[in-house]
């Protein structure tokens, strides 16, 4: 799933949320009146938030990962750094940091750097940023949409501080605004005894849109005709590790994603006693651009898919600021100043690569500041030994998500299940809801075009990236694994639009695929700290691929069924042709390697030191 957010001060937030959506950050004016009318002047003591960038060695930290990911393919465990000792050697320069400590208190903004030396993080007032940074600032709403709120945005680019032009690039965040209204992500149904997808499957009859396998819980989950999780964690061989005492002990997990409702997880969790044994820690943090105006259904897939398969973790820290390219650095750098640092991190929200790389005039550009901040952060987050999830997409082979498209994560696309009643694998082909009801959703997939995103070392030589996947060489491929997605039948999630309206409800797409790996690889990290005295599961990209040169069938049931070719809803934007992307033997580029072996993966992780 991709969402795409405005600016917003710390009253108001506007949430757009859309299947297959894109995310952007604006910095022309003119494209800000193409997608918001401006309805009045902001209030001058209203407050915005704004990002300060400093300049930083991307270069040698991108060097750094590099090594790490070389280390584990000459059969090593990496060193990994904490955030401080990375500000220390990749962030900003002391004298640069006492040059905008310095000015902040001058004008009496309130801030502070952000542990990584990245940026420093403000709340200023619209008076402030009207006197020193050049714009005025308006209320807008965005057009054609009948459900927004009305929120702040600059009038224009703000202009830097002539003091500060040698030590700030550029100012972040106060321009951001969404293209498209907001939709259910989650549909809402009215009949609490059984429920089932609206979706018209009559004139597409397939396999496995059908509910299959075996179902187990309360509160009536075996009327809904979704799956539970006893089957995923059958069919994945999670249930197997479970078994073992690896339920995610001794882990901790991260989230951003938006505001969510609370009580419907808990509400969950007493639907499965057996599974959910003991209490599991939700810690929710906020940013400035948080807020709790509108709360979304997106937030409680995230946390329900996690620990789906890691009902033991010790905790999960859910950040809400998955706005904008922004607001996620906001929640990235609170995510590295935590101790200790959470061993994943799960990201269901992305960017159209064209936006990021302006190659395509009918989506507005990326803010490459607000990008290039953001994607640092996630360099940081992966060089301190966090393990990152991010979802391929929901938009088939139009283009794979970023930040899904780095070569420092972990891609997940999105594949349909058929299970025999022990709820063991029939069969799975990648996920295309075009193939079965004339759908515009599919699992995200093919050759990214990020740039400065070339193929990593670590696909080199995988089976099945030959030939004319290969060709594609200037380009990483995505995504690296694959779990359920369909909306046929779906999976079910305990939530409703409002905290009293519970009950099961469709989940689907790589908004659950995504957290749902996450919380397996928690089981990995639980497993490598005991058992092989590891101090991080780190990258995990190295190893899938390692994993598949040494023996794939061992590790990973391949997804060999249909394509993520959504047809006439496809509007195959480059480097991705029309007939991109079929499912084949091994990798390939609808489903990445397929689907991992939890019970088995796991052996390689342990006797990887041995």
């Amino acid at each position: 799933m991709k969402n795409c957010f405005i600016s917003l001060d710390t009253a108001i937030m506007v949430l757009i949320l859309l299947a297959g959506f894109t995310g952007c950050d604006n910095t022309s004016s003119d494209t800000n009146t193409t997608y918001a009318n401006r309805i009045s002047d902001a209030a001058p003591s209203d407050t915005v938030s704004a990002l300060w960038t400093f300049k930083t060695d991307e270069a040698s930290l991108e060097a750094l990962l590099k090594e790490q990911h070389a280390a584990i393919l000459r059969g090593e465990l990496p060193q990994y750094s904490t955030p401080e000792e990375l500000a220390r050697q990749y962030g900003v320069a002391d004298s640069d940091r006492e040059i905008m400590v310095s000015y902040l208190k001058k004008q009496g903004i309130s801030g502070s750097i952000d542990i990584t030396g990245s940026f420093a993080d403000t709340t200023m007032t619209v008076q402030q940023v009207e006197q020193l940074l050049g714009t005025t600032v308006g209320r807008y709403v965005l057009r054609g949409c009948s459900l927004t709120e009305a929120f702040l945005m600059a009038d224009k680019e703000p202009v830097i501080p002539a003091e500060l032009r040698e030590t700030v690039p550029s100012i972040v965040g106060l321009q951001s605004i969404p293209i498209r209204c907001m939709e259910k992500r989650l549909a809402v149904h009215e009949d609490n005894e059984s429920i089932r997808m609206t979706t018209d499957q009559s004139t597409t009859p397939c396999a496995f849109c059908e509910h299959s396998g075996t179902a187990q819980g309360g509160c009536e989950i075996t009327k809904s005709g979704f799956f539970a999780p006893n089957q995923l964690n059958t069919a994945y061989g999670v249930d197997m590790l479970h078994a073992l005492g690896l339920k995610g002990e001794g882990t901790r997990a991260a989230i951003i994603s938006e505001p969510t409702y609370p009580e419907n997880f808990q509400a969950f969790l007493k639907c499965f006693p057996d599974l959910f044994d003991q209490p599991i820690n939700v810690v929710y943090h906020t940013t400035h651009r948080s807020g709790l105006a509108r709360q979304i259904t997106e937030g409680i897939v995230d946390l329900e898919a996690m620990v789906w398969a890691a009902p033991h973790v010790d905790q999960i820290d859910y950040y809400i600021g998955g706005y904008n390219a922004a607001s996620s650095a906001q929640a990235m750098s609170q995510m590295l100043a935590q101790k200790p640092l959470p061993d994943v991190l799960s990201v269901s929200w992305g960017f159209s690569q064209q936006q990021i790389a302006n190659t395509n005039v009918n989506l507005p550009p990326i803010d490459p500041a607000a990008w290039k901040t953001y994607q640092g952060l996630i360099f940081r987050a992966a060089a301190s030994g966090i393990t990152p999830f991010f979802a391929a997409g929901d938009n088939g082979s139009t283009f794979v998500s970023a930040p899904a498209s780095s070569p420092y994560v972990t891609a997940v696309g999105g594949t349909n299940l058929l299970l025999d009643e022990t709820n063991q694998i029939v069969s799975q082909g990648v996920w295309n809801s075009y193939l079965v009801s004339g759908g515009n959703t599919g699992g995200g997939g093919g050759a990214t075009n990020v740039p400065g995103s070339p193929m990593p070392e670590y696909q080199f030589n995988t089976p099945g990236i030959s030939g004319a996947v290969f060709a594609d060489g200037k380009y990483r491929l995505a995504p690296d694994i694959s779990a359920y997605a369909s909306e046929t039948p779906g999976i079910a999630i305990f939530a409703g639009a409002q905290p009293v309206g519970q009950q099961w409800q469709l989940g689907n797409g790589t908004s659950f695929a995504t957290p749902y790996a996450a919380g397996a690889s928690l089981l990995l990290a639980q497993a490598v700290k005991q058992l092989a005295g590891w101090k991080h599961l780190g990258h995990l990209n190295p190893f899938l691929y390692s994993a598949a040169r040494e023996n794939y069938t061992q590790y990973f049931y391949d997804v060999t069924e249909v394509s993520n070719n959504l047809g006439p809803n496809n509007p195959n934007l480059p480097p991705n042709g029309p007939d991109c992307c079929v499912a084949g033997t091994y990798y390939d580029k609808a489903s990445g390697l397929g689907s991992v072996k939890l019970d088995t993966f796991f052996t390689y992780l342990i006797n990887f030191t041995n």
